[in-house]
């Protein structure tokens, strides 16, 4: 890697670096001074001063805190998805499918009568060349 390569590495680095600070700093200053919420919010401004002081003064440590948070996300969204989401999917719509299919209508069962026309129009497959590969194009 050229001169010129790790010094735009290391830019982009610095500036994903501050681009994080700089959204924990504001969402902990929101918790404090809007919110009210100060243990949050003064973690979360603890952590953006953090990342930001290791960002520039001890690289590997800020890749160290970058690949934590990446693993806090997954969880938090693992968490998210199976303990909340899911059971408010199965309290409401089965809860909702129940009290349609006792009222007799079902949006998603919707049937044709059996004696209801198509919009489908009859196509003749034969041209008059007496060459049927056109019938099979694969």
């Amino acid at each position: 890697m050229s001169r010129a390569d790790a010094k735009n590495t290391s830019n982009q680095r610095l500036r994903s670096v501050r681009i994080h600070s700089a959204w924990l700093l504001s969402a902990g200053g929101f918790l404090v001074f809007v919110l009210h919420r100060a243990l949050l919010g003064w973690v979360l401004c603890a952590s953006g001063v953090l990342l930001l002081v290791a960002g520039h003064l001890y690289p590997p440590l800020s890749r160290a805190i970058e690949k934590l948070n990446g693993k806090v996300s997954t969880l938090a969204a693992s968490v998210l998805g199976w303990i909340v989401l899911a059971p408010f999917y199965v309290v409401f719509f089965s809860a909702g499918h129940a009290a349609l299919a006792l009222r007799g209508r079902d949006p998603l069962r919707l049937k044709l009568p059996s004696d209801a026309s198509t919009d489908w129009l009859p196509v003749s497959t034969d041209t008059g060349d007496g060459d049927e590969d056109h019938k099979y194009p694969y």
